[in-house]
């Protein structure tokens, strides 16, 4: 029987808590949620974030004061979308994310779609980048109608130039194997690497004014410190209609 990814897309959102509460409690929920029918994944989660806290993994990303790395990577209807045409309209927020088949990204998509409609539309640009293919990419965009484009990098090779890709560890590799979540089937390839999830905002000189970045996925950019961020960078690059 073929992987059906719009089905496991659909079962990932269905798990998700419902609407009234900030992004962090959202994800909490659905860790405690988590803890309680799948008690494997705690300790193994913890065990993978204590190894990348050790490693310092990501610490070469770029950080404020650096210009972010040019790119031209598919959308989710395979447009090639670049860095310079992006920039163009503005200031940028990057958010980087694990796949479709993560609730947790689920969960910052929601959020990220929300932020944009209310803060981003008509005074700069958002993308979120994925190792997942243009197609799977193409589903969770119309699943949850996105406003922004989903960018599909393969095999983690944007993420490896920023500093941000790693390879799941076997065991917990097992694990989602063994829930159904075979992520190769997202990503068309047997590497099964993803990026730490990490959000970026950018002025429209291409210079990263803004990091977010925690080892533990558990963990997104917070609304508010978003919202500061991005328009702090409006304002600098006279997007916020209240700076004209």
């Amino acid at each position: 029987m073929a992987y059906d990814i719009a089905a496991r897309i659909a079962r990932a959102d269905l798990q998700l808590p419902g609407e009234g509460k900030s992004l962090q409690d959202k994800l909490d929920q659905f860790s405690q949620y988590l803890d309680e029918v799948a008690p494997k994944y705690k300790p193994a989660y913890e065990h993978f974030v204590a190894t990348l806290n050790d490693a310092q993994a990501g610490h070469q990303a770029p950080g404020v004061g650096d210009p972010f790395h040019q790119f031209a990577l598919p959308n989710q209807d395979g447009k090639v979308e670049e860095l310079r045409s992006l920039l163009r309209q503005g200031p940028l927020i990057v958010s980087f994310n694990r796949g479709a088949w993560c609730n947790y990204c689920q969960l910052e998509l929601q959020d990220l779609k929300q932020f944009h409609d209310t803060e981003v539309a008509g005074r700069g640009s958002m993308v979120s980048i994925s190792p997942d293919t243009s197609e799977s990419g193409r589903l969770l965009h119309a699943h949850h109608d996105l406003p922004f484009s989903i960018l599909s990098d393969r095999f983690c090779g944007f993420a490896l130039l920023c500093g941000l890709a790693l390879v799941f560890p076997p065991a917990l590799k097992a694990l989602y194997l063994e829930r159904g979540y075979d992520v190769s089937e997202f990503q068309g390839n047997q590497s099964w690497m993803v990026p730490i999830p990490a959000t970026f905002v950018l002025s429209s000189d291409g210079v990263v004014r803004h990091r977010f970045l925690d080892r533990d996925f558990r963990n997104r950019q917070t609304r508010e410190d978003l919202t500061e961020a991005f328009d702090d960078v409006a304002r600098r690059d006279g997007c916020d209609p209240q700076s004209a």
